[in-house]
């Protein structure tokens, strides 16, 4: 299906914005909403663009949603429209020099119709997402929405740097809607006592956005609405599951980088 104009966060009106970031709250990365397309513009270099005409804003956007790899400098026909899942959906893999030629591999035998979906953050080109030590630099769930503009599928994975959660959340079958949350890094008293308040504080927006808002469009009012309830979805399953788990101060004592990184390592060997 063709997306929205303006469908980026970056991208959308000042309430719109603020509205987003207010749900957010400012523990959640990427948390720079506010600068809104700006950082954007720093990026690709063009602050002399016209960025009052609609047309290039829709330029900017779909280059920067769309672009290969981690500078922004190829557009791939058919490949700029596949979509991004991991897990089991996670078929197929760009495999490619830039400038000599790009393949599309399956990961596995792919039924007739079933559809060719590439990963995001876990293909072989993400290393240059993934290096550290810089939180914006990994493309989890809360990144994806901040880079790409739409909310991940299941799988999930989750960080909140300022508690050190880090957490995976993915359904336990197609049927049930049943979710399970799995903990990469044990979670500290601090960051459970985090989840509660979080989930609590969730609840209490649910009814801001029904209806209109005057300012808002409807394509960023039910944004808001969807990442709000992954967001809380997401902040429940893992509260559940740290009911079961032994809690741990232990990530406190690790580096500001270190605490995340080493458990990323060990998934490579």
């Amino acid at each position: 299906a063709t997306r929205p104009r303006n469908f980026h966060p970056a991208f959308w009106s000042e309430a719109g914005r603020k509205l987003l970031q207010e749900m957010m709250g400012k523990d959640l990365p990427p948390g720079n909403m506010d600068k809104g397309v700006q950082k954007h513009l720093d990026h690709f270099k063009c602050d002399d663009m016209d960025t009052s005409d609609d047309d290039v804003l829709q330029a900017i956007m779909l280059t920067m949603t769309r672009t290969e790899g981690d500078s922004y400098d190829h557009l791939v026909p058919f490949n700029d429209v596949i979509n991004h899942r991991n897990g089991k959906d996670y078929t197929a893999d760009p495999v490619y020099n830039i400038g000599e030629n790009y393949q599309i591999v399956a990961r596995r035998d792919l039924e007739a119709g079933e559809e060719i979906r590439n990963s995001y953050n876990k293909c072989e080109w993400c290393h240059a997402f993934q290096n550290p030590p810089a939180f914006q630099r990994y493309l989890l769930t809360p990144h994806i929405f901040d880079h790409y503009g739409f909310i991940e599928p299941f799988p999930q994975r989750w960080i909140v740097p300022n508690y050190r959660l880090l957490f995976d959340v993915e359904e336990l079958d197609n049927e049930s809607g049943r979710l399970k949350a799995t903990f990469a890094i044990p979670p500290s008293p601090l960051g459970v006592s985090f989840l509660k308040s979080e989930i609590e504080r969730l609840e209490s927006m649910k009814g801001l956005y029904d209806g209109e808002i005057k300012g808002i469009p409807d394509v960023e009012l039910n944004t808001i609405r969807d990442y709000h309830d992954a967001i809380l979805t997401a902040y429940k399953v893992a509260y559940e599951q740290a009911q079961h788990e032994e809690l741990s101060d232990e990530v406190w004592y690790k580096g500001r980088d270190d605490w995340y990184w080493e458990e990323e390592k060990d998934d490579d060997n």
